[in-house]
């Protein structure tokens, strides 16, 4: 969007302030093992429980790609599919419904309808990824910079999405999954990749995503930018 500003107006002075996240409200409940000790063999193999529960939250509507996931989980293997819950509400939950029903995947999705983000944060650590596969609806309408990814970057929980706007700046090859959009072999692919991944590698992705929103995309930090362009231009 910068980018597209200079672009128009390239004699106008342009920042960049970022939807912060509040760090504090969002913080790991947990410590890693890495933090607490030296990690072994036999305590990777007692604490390496992936509980096969992925995680979207958004409104239920063309731009997060939802038939796109549902078709992803068809490719995968039965016995390889992950249960995603659904949180959020919208025009398109009827037909997700019956998509659902129609392809036989009501073992593995639930629509758990709107929640506050208390909920999030209560029940982050009941999923082993959020997975938001944005995309560009039909109309042309489009996530940019979806806060959520953020929001699940500080609560330590991997993050598996799309090459697509925001999500290209928030998601680093090291701090979570990232595919095509409207690709649902590829979103298959990066499930099934996730779910490969050894106990250390997962908990290194959680940390650099939790180093990198704290580093990055902070309220705080991005309220002390947004005050210091106000004085600066004022």
């Amino acid at each position: 969007m910068v980018n597209d500003f200079k672009e128009l107006a390239p004699n106008v002075a342009v920042s960049l302030v970022y939807c912060g996240v509040e760090l504090d409200r969002f913080s790991n409940k947990y410590s890693t093992m890495t933090e607490q000790n030296a990690i072994t063999t036999e305590s990777i193999r007692n604490v390496q429980c992936k509980k096969n529960k992925l995680l979207f939250i958004g409104r239920l509507c063309e731009t997060k790609g939802l038939f796109t996931l549902l078709h992803a989980l068809k490719l995968l293997p039965k016995a390889k599919r992950p249960v995603i819950d659904f949180v959020g509400d919208g025009v398109l939950k009827s037909d997700l419904l019956q998509f659902v029903d129609a392809n036989r995947l009501t073992d593995h999705v639930n629509f758990l309808g709107a929640k506050q983000s208390t909920w999030f944060i209560s029940n982050s650590l009941h999923y082993d990824a959020m997975i938001v596969p944005f995309e560009l609806a039909s109309n042309g309408d489009r996530d940019t910079g979806p806060v959520v990814v953020k929001e699940a970057m500080a609560l330590k929980l991997p993050v598996i999405t799309t090459y697509f706007m925001g999500c290209k700046e928030f998601i680093t090859q090291s701090t979570g999954l990232h595919v095509p959009p409207k690709s649902p072999s590829k979103l298959a692919e990066a499930i099934t990749q996730f779910y490969a991944m050894s106990f250390l590698e997962i908990e290194s992705m959680k940390d650099n995503a939790y180093h990198r929103v704290c580093e990055l995309y902070g309220a705080k930090k991005q309220a002390g930018k947004l005050s210091s362009v106000i004085e600066h231009h004022g």
